[in-house]
């Protein structure tokens, strides 16, 4: 019988607008002298990184004659050290694909294009899930650096160097579940000290009407920040749970690192329709990918916020 219902097209759907893509540093592959694509960074990449420290001083004259305080040493200008050190820290590569595997009449002279369609639709979350977990196809701690993280990892270079893969989550309040503006207080004084400038505030999207309802955000050109300036990155793949992977009814865990960046290669089908055709099934297996390696610095810090509303009795008293 003739199907006589009129084929028409899905519904759009579009990746969340506040997701990790919108804060990141999105960079571009990295290319030789020769303008080609170097491909080595789909080996991991490992960059050079200083934490801002600074420290203050005077000089002995101006201090003794001018202001009338009383030094020790006199004639001498106090010692000036080291306020930070350089260090090497390293991110771990993986890939996103999509699969679809269909018949190949009426799928055929689509497949790139439905797949294609399909893999922006859900890039952004598979990615943001990674970067949550560490966890690739089902392997934990496979990914760094990644946020749940319980615990720092070093590994060791040739000739004695270090290399910082990942660091532990650092929980500034010292205590149990906070209301989400007493959470986001913490975490905006600890990230504003480590990185002294702009971080990044990650939050699952149950945080989000939280963070909303209390007047915590702001959006600029479709960015959401603190009211202290950071970034907000939103994703339904950030699950709440602890460093130590543990999700916990009425609470979702609150997290915040330095800078974020994000290298992402071209997206690619892997073989052609011709190879990836099984004749003994009928069926046409296309294949899409895109490799990815992420990267922050300096701070990673979690806080557990509670779901319930205003938590009485917490850290620094009741409300």
């Amino acid at each position: 019988m003739t199907n006589t219902r009129t084929i028409v097209g899905a519904p759009s759907k579009d990746p969340l607008t506040y997701g990790l893509f919108s804060v990141a540093e999105m960079r571009s592959e990295p290319r030789d002298s020769n303008g080609r694509v170097d491909p080595h960074w789909k080996n991991g990449v490992t960059w050079q990184n200083v934490c801002p420290d600074l420290d203050s001083t005077y000089d002995q004259c101006i201090q003794r004659n001018s202001l009338g305080v009383t030094v020790t040493g006199v004639g001498e200008n106090p010692t000036k050290a080291a306020t930070a050190e350089r260090s090497t820290w390293g991110a771990t590569p993986f890939t996103v694909y999509g699969e679809i595997d269909c018949s190949p009449p009426g799928f055929w002279e689509q497949a790139q294009a439905i797949l294609s369609r399909t893999f922006d639709q859900g890039e952004q979350f598979e990615v943001e899930k990674v970067f949550f977990t560490g966890t690739v196809n089902t392997t934990p701690n496979f990914q760094f650096p990644h946020l749940a993280a319980a615990a720092g990892l070093v590994e060791s270079e040739p000739g004695g160097a270090t290399l910082q893969l990942a660091t532990a989550s650092v929980g500034p309040t010292g205590g149990g579940s906070l209301d989400v503006v007493e959470a986001l207080g913490k975490l905006e004084q600890a990230l504003s000290a480590c990185v002294k400038g702009v971080g990044v505030i990650h939050v699952s999207c149950e945080l989000l009407p939280h963070l909303a309802a209390n007047h915590l955000l702001e959006e600029e050109d479709g960015v959401l920040y603190t009211p202290g300036g950071h970034k907000i990155a939103v994703s339904a793949a950030y699950t709440g749970a602890s460093p130590t992977g543990v999700v916990q009814v009425g609470v979702q865990w609150m997290y915040a690192t330095g800078p974020v960046f994000l290298y992402r290669s071209q997206g690619k089908f892997v073989g052609t329709e011709v190879q990836a055709l099984s004749r003994s099934v009928d069926t046409l297996k296309r294949i899409y990918e895109r490799t990815y390696v992420i990267g922050y610095d300096c701070c990673l810090f979690a806080v557990p916020v509670s779901t319930g509303g205003v938590i009485t009795g917490a850290i620094n008293s009741a409300v």
